[in-house]
């Protein structure tokens, strides 16, 4: 049997196999319908569907050595030349890039000229396309980016490098509009790598820099600090060797679990890029997606006070500490995730930030509170300049219980997480006689909840086991805003109907009552939608006779003020004859 959130993978398939079909059979006719379809394949797929459109591109382009097409591929190699420049925008740059290189371009002398006459490349984005290029898992793509940017970055640096007292704008000149990220790869890069640019020139690079972005202003990257901070290039522990110097050289040699040595270290492991850094390499195992996201995982669960419980690290390696005298150290209280997230971009530059989050979907993962999602929302804004990739929270997890954590705290007030510009797909409103006004606390609320993706998440929840807690998260929307729920319930197309159809039983009783947009909803409830028809007319019906039933006045005799309303909703709805021939409706006409 097909288990529920087996489908999005289907799906996902099935997305990858139309995106081959669409950009195999481009022509000038269907060439805007195609991108748009294509476009929307990718936004609501992810990262796989990015990768395997680039991929497919790549493939049906031809790269000759003089650069010209056959004509055949026109098509193709014009939107490659735009989503390639898209590509350099996103942090996961690399990684997509070698993906989708990787068996479709083949290594020769001319491959470089090639790239840049096809996909029409600045100098400095040819110099970009060679960084990510030189990680390639292709040996001799790789030595061919490295050799480009030994020739090209070493120019492009002595230009920045001349004397003139306009260092800002000479910056902006130097890297053009490149996104920060990029800057930061480019400038790990010359000052980190052995690349045959003298040390002489890597210090004047780090002066130069330190003058154009003062640590002290404000004004400095929060991305690029750490490169700032380095004391020498010759001490710089960001080098390779230094490793073998850090606190946890004398850890045994074999694979560690990351995320449960990094709690064991402590909050202190994360103090220092040195110590972090030299944690890595003690694992000794491949840094991926789900990784990061355990690690995080960890992190939020970790109590407070958990530090007297955890190693200290004056223990691993007494000849090597945070500080030499213990009775002046401080003990950390927190996680320091700017310096995990340099770490990380060092250790895997390529790493896709939207894979991490989906792999937050594993059977221990709970956010215990606020902090704990606003702490993963940091962890992501420092990686990436790209939106929060909503649909990997609004997809059906394994881990229900953790995706209903996500939801329950983003819900708070205190959330960093904007729910009004991750809507997705929204609840339709334009029935509604009185639409909310703006700027009311409550109107905010309300905006919220007309997210058709989050109502139809927590309904498939809801009947994952979680029903109560669910329950409870409706309530809110259900005293603030009924009209909107309401219509997301009737909109919303779940896996199963039990606490849908509870949900607008429960409602209906509103839109019997007193409500502004009573007659609309009642309406819209009666006549549909679709093959759901039958079932909420019953609903309707048994709503009316629950509402006439359940409300007694002091002396124990039925409200029949109640039984005037019903029949004015039965004859408004053309419904009065099924109404009186119901067995549950017993009634009396004074």
């Amino acid at each position: 049997m097909t288990q529920p959130w087996e489908s999005g993978m289907n799906a996902c398939g099935l997305a990858l196999s139309q995106i081959t079909y669409l950009i195999a059979s481009l022509t000038k006719k269907n060439n805007k319908s195609s991108i748009v379809e294509l476009n929307q394949l990718v936004e609501r797929h992810g990262g796989e569907a990015e990768k395997h459109l680039l991929h497919t591109l790549f493939s049906q382009v031809e790269f000759s050595s003089d650069g010209k097409s056959t004509g055949k591929d026109f098509h193709q190699t014009q939107i490659l030349i735009q989503e390639a420049n898209n590509l350099m925008f996103k942090p996961n740059f690399i990684g997509v890039l070698c993906y989708a290189t990787h068996g479709t371009l083949r290594p020769s002398p001319s491959l470089f000229p090639s790239l840049v006459k096809v996909l029409r490349l600045s100098p400095l984005n040819e110099i970009v396309f060679a960084l990510a290029l030189s990680q390639s898992p292709d040996q001799e793509i790789q030595k061919q980016a490295i050799q480009v940017l030994d020739t090209k970055i070493c120019n492009v640096l002595r230009e920045f490098l001349k004397d003139s007292s306009e260092k800002i704008r000479d910056f902006d000149l130097f890297v053009g509009d490149l996104p920060v990220h990029v800057v930061y790869y480019a400038l790990s890069y010359v000052l980190l790598k052995e690349n045959g640019i003298p040390i002489a020139e890597k210090e004047a690079l780090l002066e130069r820099l330190r003058q154009v972005f003062p640590l002290q202003s404000g004004n400095c990257p929060i991305i690029l600090a750490p490169l700032l901070q380095i004391s020498s290039i010759h001490k710089s522990s960001y080098c390779a060797q230094s490793a073998s110097n850090s606190s946890f050289a004398n850890l045994e040699t074999e694979p560690h679990n990351l995320p449960e040595l990094i709690k064991e270290c402590g909050y202190a492991s994360c103090d220092s890029v040195d110590e972090l850094q030299g944690l890595f390499n003690v694992t000794k195992s491949e840094i991926t997606a789900k990784t990061v996201a355990k690690t995080l995982g960890m992190m939020i669960q970790t109590p407070k006070n958990s530090s007297e419980n955890m190693i200290s690290l004056q223990n691993i390696n007494s000849s090597m500490s945070f500080n030499d005298k213990p009775e002046q150290q401080t003990q950390s209280t927190a996680w320091n995730i700017e310096n995990l997230i340099f770490v990380l971009s060092q250790k895997v530059p390529h790493l896709d930030w939207r894979e991490v989050i989906i792999e937050l979907d594993y059977p221990e993962f709970f956010v215990p509170d606020v902090q704990g999602l606003n702490f993963i929302l940091k962890a992501y804004n420092l990686a990436t300049n790209e939106p929060f990739p909503t649909t990997a929270i609004y997809r059906m997890w394994a881990n229900v219980k953790g995706q209903l954590s996500w939801i329950k705290q983003s819900l708070a007030p205190e959330s960093d997480f904007s729910f009004t510009k991750n809507l997705g797909r929204q609840v339709e409103l334009d029935i509604l006689k009185s639409p909310p006004e703006e700027g009311i606390p409550e109107v905010q609320i309300r905006e919220v909840w007309t997210s058709l993706d989050l109502i139809e998440t927590l309904l498939n929840i809801g009947e994952c086991g979680e029903r109560a807690e669910v329950v409870k998260i409706l309530t809110t929307p259900a005293k603030l805003c009924p009209d909107i729920l309401m219509l997301g319930l009737l909109q919303s197309k779940c896996n199963w109907h039990t606490l849908q159809d509870d949900m607008i039983s429960h409602l209906l009783q509103t839109f019997l009552g007193n409500h502004p947009n009573s007659a609309i909803i009642l309406h819209y409830c009666w006549s549909g939608p679709g093959n759901r028809q039958g079932t909420l007319q019953g609903l309707v019906l048994d709503a009316m006779c629950d509402y006439y039933r359940h409300d007694k006045s002091p002396n124990g005799q039925v409200d029949q003020t109640r039984l005037s309303r019903i029949l004015d909703v039965a004859q408004d709805l053309k419904t009065l004859s099924r109404l009186l021939q119901s067995p549950n409706f017993p009634f009396v006409i004074e």
